[in-house]
Parts: structure tokens; sequence; C-alpha cells
């Protein structure tokens, strides 16, 4: 036991407060570690937290991990690429991703919006795009931060309450 709590409570809030950070580095699935947190203390037994409140941070979660995954397409389309650039951006992007980490998120998404829509229409229209498209990203991890946070906090006054 640590400060009274028990081993699974104890990895609830380590998952919870690695997916805070995580959500800042673009590198570690923030959103995914918390949801993983609420997932493992409701799944493992975890008894000092309401199901109500458990079934509100899952739902916190996944948004979390929605908006990390279409917020740059989502934003390019806002910026005015069509849907073929947007989503196209999204998938090169998820698999520069992988291929090179966070810098590769960001230049595969933009550089994509960017060079189709610069086919499509101009090069005034495709910057557009392709700022509007990272500046989604971007905006997306501080989303991201704000609900694992909100979701640390939530469950820590849950176990208060």
């Amino acid at each position: 036991m640590l400060l009274g709590l028990d081993v699974l409570t104890v990895v609830a809030l380590a998952l919870l407060a690695l997916g805070v950070v995580g959500s800042a580095i673009p590198s570690v699935p923030g959103p995914l570690v918390s949801l993983a947190g609420v997932l493992a203390y409701a799944f493992g037994g975890g008894t000092g937290v309401s199901t109500v409140v458990l079934a509100a941070l899952v739902l916190v979660g996944v948004v979390a991990v929605v908006a990390d995954w279409l917020a740059g397409t989502l934003a390019a389309k806002y910026g005015g690429a069509s849907w073929t650039a947007s989503i196209l951006g999204g998938v090169v992007g998820f698999v520069a991703f992988f291929a090179v980490g966070p810098v590769g998120l960001i230049v595969g998404l933009a550089g994509t919006v960017f060079l189709v829509e610069a086919y499509r229409e101009n090069a005034e229209h495709a910057t557009r795009a392709a700022v509007y498209s990272t500046l989604g990203a971007l905006g997306s991890v501080v989303v991201q931060v704000v609900l694992a946070f909100g979701m640390l906090a939530t469950f820590a006054l849950a176990l208060l309450v």
C-alpha cells in the first residue's frame, strides 16, 4: 500500500498521470494511456469510484483519443482542403508518425494537404489548408492535455469523496 491506496488504485493513478504527460509529448499516446488507467481500475475490481464516474471518464477518454486522431484532418477540411486531401493527409501523417516520429505526423499531414491542394487549386489555397491542418494537429495537443488532466483530477476527487 502506498499512502493507504491499494496497488490497483496506484496503478490507475500512475497511468492517468502518465497520460497527462503523454498528451503533451506527441510520441506518447496520452489519451490511450489515461483510458487504460480508468479501464484497469474499472475491470480490475476497483471500488472507490462510482460506476457513473468511471463511465464518464471512459467517455472523456474516447473523446480525447478521437480528438487526437482526427484534429489535423478536420482542421484541414475547415481550412478549405478537400475531403481527399484531408483524408490522405491524415493517413500519410499517421504512417509518417510511425516511420519518423512526431515530426512525421506534422510534415506528413501538412505536406500531403499542401501537395494535393496545390495540384487541385493553387499555392495560396494549398498554403491555407496546410496551415490549418498543422494548427489543428498542434491544437489537439492542448485539448488532449486538458482532457487527460480533467480525467486525472476527476478520478482523484472521486477517490476522496
